[in-house]
């Protein structure tokens, strides 16, 4: 074993530090690998050593800023901290954030898997140091949207989500599959209407929050009456509209779903008969 992992296995901070000040004036005559730095980082971050995280992210800073591989270790281990440590270390997060190189200090998947993970903790942390832009994403895999389909009975990551910037009422992300309802494009989905096929918690803070309820017609196919209800109620008080019941819009689903069908029919029926089929 390297002496760098041995300091680092037995949590020897005086001797890691001998070790890493020797590097330090060797600098351009080793490499990462050959002095065991990303090793040394997996082995702290899985023993729950804040303190050895943060000398190893400050020696990466002050040392090897420039080297081309510094930036591929900082991010590898950000995202073995925040993805695979149980439990979840805000602390070990920070010390890494906090020494980062050059470029964005958090990456989107990192911190959309925060979200997903519920850590509260390493949310506000990555929140607060790491210059996260919070409507940055995919559809229906923004920050908001994440931390809404994961938020159960708990909105405190929604709330840590909007307080940063997210947009509540955000629709204008592409999506690469539009889905389709009844042969017909689907407009892409609101944090509110995502929430509504997921999390009544969620609906019901999303509301007080004030996001927007859009036209019937953009959220009618909600399949569970509670949900849809909530969204009724919001949309005539934010509108003065009239909105059909649940089992209007469920009788309306019907309808068109009869309607597509006997279209695709009809159209099946014109491809044969073109065919001679």
């Amino acid at each position: 074993m390297s002496p760098l992992l041995a300091a680092v296995v037995t949590d020897d901070q005086d001797t890691l530090q001998l070790i890493l000040d020797h590097a330090k004036r060797r600098q351009g005559k080793s490499t990462l690998e050959s002095l065991y730095i990303p090793y040394a980082f997996r082995l702290a971050i899985h023993q729950h050593s804040a303190g050895t995280v943060g000398r190893l992210t400050e020696f990466l800073k002050r040392s090897y800023h420039d080297h081309k591989g510094v930036r591929d270790v900082y991010v590898q281990s950000l995202r073995e901290a925040v993805k695979f440590v149980q439990p979840p270390n805000a602390e070990i997060v920070r010390q890494i954030v906090l020494h980062s190189p050059r470029g964005p200090k958090v990456t989107t998947d990192v911190f959309l898997y925060a979200c997903k993970a519920h850590s509260l903790d390493i949310v506000r942390v990555l929140l607060s140091e790491g210059q996260v832009d919070v409507n940055k994403g995919s559809a229906q895999n923004l920050p908001l949207h994440v931390a809404v389909k994961t938020s159960d009975d708990d909105t405190a990551i929604i709330g840590a989500v909007l307080d940063a910037g997210a947009d509540i009422n955000k629709t204008d992300y592409l999506t690469t599959k539009p889905k389709t309802y009844c042969g017909t494009p689907a407009q892409n989905e609101s944090p509110l209407e995502f929430a509504a096929a997921h999390s009544m918690a969620a609906v019901k803070y999303l509301l007080q929050r004030g996001a927007l309820v859009r036209h019937v017609d953009l959220w009618y196919t909600i399949s569970e009456p509670e949900p849809y209800n909530a969204l009724r109620d919001a949309r005539m008080k934010q509108s003065g509209d009239e909105v059909p019941t649940f089992m209007e819009s469920q009788n309306r689903m019907e309808q068109d779903e009869e309607a597509y069908l006997q279209s695709e029919e009809d159209r099946l029926e014109k491809l044969r008969r073109k065919h001679r089929i």
